[in-house]
């Protein structure tokens, strides 16, 4: 793969070469680029080639190509990005997963529903299987293919008589009724359609004998082998034992997201206020849904299996005949995502776990394992930072596969921040040297060893042990506190129950969990909470009372202000038939997303997109005399967040970006806090923002604040004044990171490989 002269976002690289089938690290400090070379160049160039290349931009939306001169030999790329998912009370593991789908399927095709009338288990066969058993037969066999009706009647059977049926199955006794009289009642009537001897060539007569059957019974079929047993199917939806009319099963039948399938009282969510829901049992399904048998199971049974024992059930199940070849392909596509997943460590959860009440760690791998077990080769996969929230023990797991899935042909790329994955790359590409214009310069590309001689790099500085993340211990009242242990232990619901015990004391609390959405709209000025105050002082000049625009006027997002052509955008889409859309400059505004009446308006000189165009560093000049916008600028500033510009969109800025930043405000709002409770405040942070962290920590914790933090950051667990290590949501273990190196648990094991990285006092 090679890219010359990228541009994307602040990006400066003019010529990169990336090999195939390779484990490729990019790292480098937040905001240095990292995203915007991996997501925003290489999987949008990727995928831009792959649909362009299949001619289908008329049926989906082919996205621009990203900025640069020139890419070439970029195979498909598949993405999973750095995110917190919004709280989705519809995902599952087993619909992130996709085993659902998988499983689905396998229960409408070969699940058996329990007929209300008899009770006798009911299985729609189909042609292609009734085949399939004569096939089985040996040849001379003699049988009978007789079709039972559902409402036998004097009336229906002089009718069927004088359409040539003479010979009829009466409460099973066969008779002529073109030589004999019917008799003058009757329970149970049956069509005698043909007999016949197996011989070759006889399959023809079989399957007309079939579907007149079928049309005669609306779907019941009776195989009496003479001198054997006899067998009975049904072609459609009604029961073979008693002819009562049964529901018909499709994938839909066995979704919660439809109405076929989801339970009436809950509409599919398996809770109804608060409460597992009474009529489903908090199993999401409709009752004849959950009825229905698979391999000897109730579907309600299934559902409940953690994953080992679904993985063991659908191991040791087998079916013959025709039910066997549909259900092989099916059982081997879940057995591999259940493989994938159990080796990750989560065969402990099953298919209707919450997927947004996991922890981030064990959400991270089950998106991965849906990745890894697609099968694809010649691919490039794209993983930001899949090392989050994981324990060491964890992160081995997934090397492994990441391997597996090189070594089955594809390229795969990390955005990471992690020592133990960077020393394992083939290949690592260094961004830098720091963020926004101050980054997304190529610093180094090479192999994990020349890049431990590099101490003049920020990571190579770490690798060497030039440098080291530490901590000025001083006598105060504050203390750092992390609770670490394996994803799904616990920590960050032990968190939240702290924060509201504390609350529930009157102490002061600041819990903040999960970073800015990915796709929240919005302006870096606008959610520190200052873009309010900006736009007021300019609404407050001459010329804007001139022009009586108030401070609605002062801003992209509202009607009042924002460009009518783009919307407040800046940009617009370009569609010509036949080639890919383009983003062009909003000819009506330029480019500023504003109406021109309210670019006349200056402030002290500058425009509102001058303005929002300045660094934090620049605006603190700008606003030195305006306290309200000057404190929260200073406070950012002094926190490694200078570069940023105030009109930066969110969806620009990287995770780390959008943690701090969010940390930040939230800290600026509520400085009266004596306990900050954070979850993952290493997220998206390489090791010289955590030296910022660590440094803010110490002004908090100097000020007799107390930080409790969820966090498996080896660093920041070595670093800490006092470590609980979690295990089923409550600590095993309390006590000086130096003891907790000594104490015997999974969780500690290779914990002393990360002391090259701190200096501990």
């Amino acid at each position: 793969m090679r890219f010359q002269d990228v541009t994307t976002h602040n990006l400066k690289i003019e010529e990169l070469s990336l090999p195939e089938r390779a484990l490729i690290v990019i790292t480098g400090p937040s905001g240095s680029g990292k995203s915007s070379l991996a997501l925003d160049t290489i999987v949008v160039e990727g995928q831009r080639r792959y649909l362009s290349a299949l001619a289908l931009s008329q049926e989906v939306k082919i996205p621009p190509p990203p900025d640069l001169k020139e890419a070439s030999g970029i195979p498909p790329t598949v993405a999973l990005p750095q995110r917190v998912p919004p709280p989705n009370p519809r995902s599952t593991v087993g619909t992130v997963s996709r085993l659902l789908e998988v499983l689905r399927s396998l229960f409408s095709e070969l699940g058996e529903t329990t007929c209300q009338g008899c009770g006798e288990p009911v299985r729609t066969s189909t042609i292609s299987e009734l085949l399939a058993f004569f096939g089985e037969l040996l040849p001379g066999t003699k049988l009978i293919v007789l079709a039972p009706l559902s409402k036998p009647s004097p009336k229906a059977i002089s009718y069927l008589l004088s359409e040539g049926f003479g010979r009829f199955v009466i409460d099973g006794q066969e008779l002529d009724l073109t030589e004999e009289p019917l008799p003058d009642s009757f329970e149970r009537v049956e069509v005698v359609i043909d007999r016949l001897i197996k011989r070759e060539g006889t399959e023809i007569r079989f399957l007309e004998a079939l579907r007149l059957a079928e049309g005669l019974s609306g779907g019941p079929v009776k195989i009496k082998v003479l001198e054997g047993s006899e067998y009975k199917f049904t072609l459609k939806n009604r029961c073979p034992h008693c002819l009562l009319e049964v529901p018909g099963l499709s994938p839909e039948s066995f979704s919660f997201n439809h109405p076929r399938g989801a339970c009436p009282e809950c509409g599919g969510l398996g809770e109804k206020d608060g409460s597992p829901c009474p009529h489903c049992g908090g199993l999401r399904l409709r009752p004849e849904s959950l009825s229905v048998r698979f391999g000897g199971k109730q579907v309600s049974e299934i559902l409940e299996l953690p994953l080992e024992e679904l993985h063991d059930f659908l191991e040791e199940l087998t079916f013959s005949g025709l039910a066997k070849r549909l259900f092989l392909p099916f059982r081997e596509r879940a057995l591999s995502v259940l493989t994938t997943l159990i080796e990750l460590g989560l065969g402990h959860l099953h298919l209707l776990s919450p997927f947004h009440r996991l922890s981030t760690g064990e959400r991270k791998r089950i998106e991965i394992a849906s990745l890894l077990s697609t099968g694809l080769s010649g691919c490039v996969f794209v993983l930001d930072e899949p090392s989050l929230g994981l324990a060491l023990q964890e992160k081995e797991k997934l090397l492994v596969f990441i391997k597996k899935l090189v070594l089955s042909g594809n390229t795969v790329i990390l955005v990471e921040h992690d020592p133990f994955f960077i020393k394992a790359a083939d290949l690592i590409v260094e961004l830098g040297p720091g963020a926004g214009e101050h980054g997304g310069r190529l610093l180094f590309v090479g192999s994990p060893e020349e890049l431990s001689l590099r101490a003049d790099l920020p990571t190579g500085a770490f690798l060497s042990g030039t440098r080291r993340l530490k901590r000025q211990i001083r006598p105060t009242k504050g203390t750092l506190t992390v609770l670490c242990g394996p994803s799904g232990s616990g920590k960050t619901q032990y968190l939240k129950k702290l924060a509201e015990d504390l609350s529930a004391e009157g102490q002061a609390v600041l819990f903040i969990c999960g970073e800015i959405p990915g796709k929240l709209k919005g302006l870096v000025a606008s959610f520190i909470g200052i873009f309010n105050e900006i736009r007021r002082l300019f609404a407050e000049t001459p010329k804007a009372r001139a022009l009586n625009l108030k401070p609605a006027h002062f801003s992209p997002f509202s009607p009042e202000g924002r460009c009518p052509l783009c919307r407040g955008e800046g940009r617009r889409i370009l569609r010509i038939s036949g080639i890919p859309e383009t983003e062009v400059l909003c000819e009506e505004c330029g480019g500023t997303g504003l109406k021109p009446e309210v670019m006349k308006v200056t402030y002290r000189g500058l425009t509102l997109p001058e303005v929002l165009g300045l660094t934090v560093e620049e605006a603190l000049n700008l606003f030195a005399r305006i306290p309200k916008i000057n404190e929260t600028l200073l406070f950012l500033s002094e926190n490694g967040l200078s570069y940023l510009r105030l009109g930066q969109p969110l969806r620009t800025l990287s995770g780390g970006e959008k943690l701090r930043l969010r940390l930040f405000r939230e800290l600026s709002a509520r400085r009266s806090a004596d306990f900050i409770l954070l979850d993952l405040p290493s997220m998206g942070l390489h090791l010289t923002d955590l030296e910022r962290l660590l440094a803010l920590f110490e002004k908090l914790t100097a000020a007799g604040k107390k930080l409790i933090l969820a966090e498996n950051h080896p660093a920041l667990i070595l670093l800490a004044d006092e470590v609980w290590l979690m295990e089923r949501g409550r600590p095993v273990f309390r006590g000086k990171a130096k003891e907790l190196l000594e104490f015997e648990h999974p969780f500690t094991r290779g914990l002393e490989k990360y002391l090259s990285l701190v200096e501990i006092p």
